[in-house]
């Protein structure tokens, strides 16, 4: 199960109680250092540092994508998602 909007605004342990943590990721959308929702068109306050850290324990993975580059389609950013696999976006 993919879960976008929901997984980033709450909801997150209720998804994984009912359907267990393993079974989900959490499509999560980066544009100017920020997560987006509503199809790239609201910003949210939430770096996707703050949200990986927050919501790993809650799913199997997440679905990434850098729509600075990939919205605009000119390929993605690899060091971005090395050093958010790595948790040093900060």
């Amino acid at each position: 199960m993919i879960v976008g909007t929901a997984g980033v605004y709450s909801g997150d342990r209720e998804i994984a109680a009912a359907v267990g943590p393993g079974r989900i990721l959490i499509a999560l959308d980066s544009k100017n250092g920020k997560i987006v929702v509503k199809g790239w068109r609201e910003a949210t306050e939430f770096t996707a540092e703050d949200v990986v850290g927050r919501l790993e324990p809650y799913c199997g993975g997440f679905l990434c994508t850098y729509v600075d580059k990939e919205g605009m389609m000119q390929g993605t950013d690899l060091d971005w998602f090395r050093r958010l696999a790595r948790g040093d976006l900060a």
